[in-house]
């Protein structure tokens, strides 16, 4: 019977010439309810697999072959997720998740692992799944509560209230410790004790982004800026009490409670990932003039401790190969907006193109390689391919990477490359001798803005200027003319281009850390290097525990508070053959996404 659904939907994609769309294809499986094992579907995007891929990895690609944190996030679901999954006279099973938890199954497991466990199809919480597609079927939620609107949260409860099938669960993709999401959790409990399911059970998972990134919140928590640059940039607003008198410290904050929350929940999140390795890290944090990342780190070894104590029985040995180091985005605010001159930067920074190529270790290799260097660098690995008539995935891989690279130079031709032209002349890295630099620079800067570049957008002069104003004083009047009149930037913009130029300069003074540094590397480089020759400062980034022994130099862990940018993920994998290195975040963003929180939300 399975074979036949098969050959019906192969007959259909033959007669259309492409992949036709799921509604179409969704009468046959209507109409054949032993669907499982068959057909994979991302309902929202209309992809479904027959069985081409829509996990991360190959539906050939074994488990063993897998690694890193990408590893662990598949042995959380695994253990968490999968192996909960009851066996019941059921024809297979339904997962119906949000946007948030579907990424992050999908890139913790594959579609051999899916057809394995009878997923037979993926919906999104949004979609209108009727029950008679699911009555012979186990159905199991997977859900992010706390970032549902209220409206998708309605539409969960009336369709797990509503739903007809032969087993339903209900788990929860990250964990639920905001208070305000308690009424949540308790709606949930009482829908599902009145369908007699048990209650629903935490994952705590993460996004893996890639073997040596991980993700471990749906959005970058920036509270402690927007307070501090709320409290008039004023240190004793969001310094620590530990740090600081209480006398200064009581009652600043507002966000105090919310704080506090946010950072046990990234304390437990962090201490699930180390729990799921069997590693206890030494924990070290940065001494910044706000308490959130000592909170963390204290927070996290609360947890860890716990979660210790809870799997005591089971005798699990932790090792100590690792270092977990706490910063926060507020050390570099200028990696996030500059112009980036590497290829995978650039294309998920100034493409905005998000993509999975399906090959991670194609993109390790491209991830280093500039925007100058990449086309060569392809053309070699498709040489070097072309005789693995076996490889499919590598070849499509490279194909999609030929692709991304036509975009880029479409766009460095019109306008981009004078753009990077003039941000490093701005920074002081261009060529130009020393005496006609600011001549030059002022010249460059006026043709840029005098002519019309299809690439260039607002939000490029904007983060342009912001730059300049890191350097200068004031934005020259002319320059201000030339926008306005130009239509490239409002009065509006251009007040706020100061005011996120007069924030970073702020924090720059608040972590006594010089711009021509973060010029010449970005602090995660610094904070990187410094590590792997044993000169991190011990006043600067304390330990958190006194008396644990020694920094591991073999593998760090560094975790970001308030996102990574595009262009420190190509610091994450080896460092000079010797030190691991893996990167951490609430979440990852674009110069976009970062003037939207700093700016536009103020």
């Amino acid at each position: 019977m399975m074979a036949n659904i098969e050959k019906k939907i192969m007959k259909l994609c033959v007669c259309k010439a492409e992949r036709p769309k799921f509604k179409e294809v969704a009468p046959i499986l209507l109409s054949n309810p032993q669907m499982a094992s068959v057909l994979i579907v991302d309902y929202e995007t209309e992809v479904y697999s027959l069985p081409t891929n829509v996990f991360n990895f190959d539906t050939q690609t074994k488990r063993e072959q897998i690694r890193g944190l990408t590893k662990i996030a598949f042995d959380i679901f695994d253990q968490r997720f999968l192996r909960k999954m009851k066996t019941s006279e059921s024809k297979g099973i339904v997962v119906i998740a949000d946007e948030e938890s579907r990424r992050m199954m999908y890139t913790a497991i594959g579609a051999n692992v899916a057809k394995e466990k009878s997923i037979a199809c993926v919906f999104d919480i949004k979609d209108s799944v009727q029950n008679i597609l699911t009555l012979n079927l186990d159905v199991y939620y997977l859900l992010n509560i706390a970032d549902l609107s209220d409206n998708d949260f309605k539409h969960v409860i009336r369709d797990i209230c509503g739903r007809a099938c032969q087993n339903c669960a209900v788990f929860l993709t990250f964990d639920h410790f905001d208070e305000e999401d308690g009424w949540r959790v308790d709606i949930l409990q009482k829908v599902l004790s009145k369908k007699q399911v048990q209650p629903p059970q935490a994952i705590v998972a993460f996004n893996a982004f890639n073997p040596f990134v991980a993700l471990i919140d749906s959005t970058a928590n920036l509270g402690y800026i927007h307070t501090f640059r709320e409290r008039g940039f004023r240190l004793d607003a969001v310094a620590s009490p530990i740090d600081k008198p209480a006398s200064i410290t009581a009652g600043v904050s507002r966000n105090t409670d919310f704080d506090e929350t946010t950072s046990s929940k990234l304390a437990y999140r962090l201490a699930s990932i180390f729990e799921q390795m069997s590693e206890f890290p030494t924990v070290r944090y940065y001494r910044a003039f706000h308490r959130q990342n000592r909170l963390i780190a204290e927070m996290f070894l609360k947890h860890f401790k716990e979660r210790q104590k809870s799997t005591s029985k089971n005798r699990r040995v932790y090792s100590r190969n690792y270092t977990l180091i706490i910063v926060d985005r507020s050390i570099d605010l200028l990696t996030p907006i500059l112009h980036s001159s590497t290829y995978l930067p650039f294309v998920f920074q100034e493409l905005e193109l998000i993509y999975n190529s399906g090959d991670n270790q194609i993109d390790e290799k491209l991830s280093k390689i500039s925007v100058d260097q990449v086309y060569q660098t392809v053309i070699d690995l498709v040489k070097q391919n072309s005789s693995d008539a076996q490889n499919d995935q590598k070849k499509r891989s490279l194909q999609q990477h030929i692709e991304n690279i036509e975009m880029m130079n479409n766009k460095l031709k019109n306008g981009y490359r004078a753009l990077m032209d003039v941000e490093s002349m701005v920074l002081g890295k261009s060529k130009t001798s020393k005496a006609s630099d600011k001549n030059v620079k002022e010249k460059t800067i006026k043709k840029l803005l005098h002519a019309t570049h299809k690439a260039i957008t607002p939000l490029d002069i904007i983060r342009l200027f912001t730059i300049y104003l890191l350097t200068e004083e004031k934005i020259v009047p002319k320059y201000e003319k030339l926008l306005k009149n130009k239509k490239q930037l409002t009065a509006a913009e251009l007040e706020k281009v100061s005011e996120f130029a007069k924030l970073t300069k702020r924090l720059f003074e608040a972590n006594k850390i010089a711009l021509q540094k973060l010029i010449d590397k970005p602090m995660i480089a610094q904070i990187i290097n410094a590590f792997s020759r044993g000169k991190l400062s011990n006043d600067t980034f304390p330990e958190a525990e006194r008396g644990r022994g020694s920094d591991s130099r073999n593998k760090i862990f560094i975790f970001m508070l308030g996102g990574l940018s595009y262009s420190e993920l190509q610091f994450a994998g080896n460092f000079d053959g010797k030190l691991e290195v893996n990167l951490c975040s609430d979440g990852v963003m674009t110069s976009r996404m970062f003037y939207e929180h700093l700016i536009r939300n103020s």
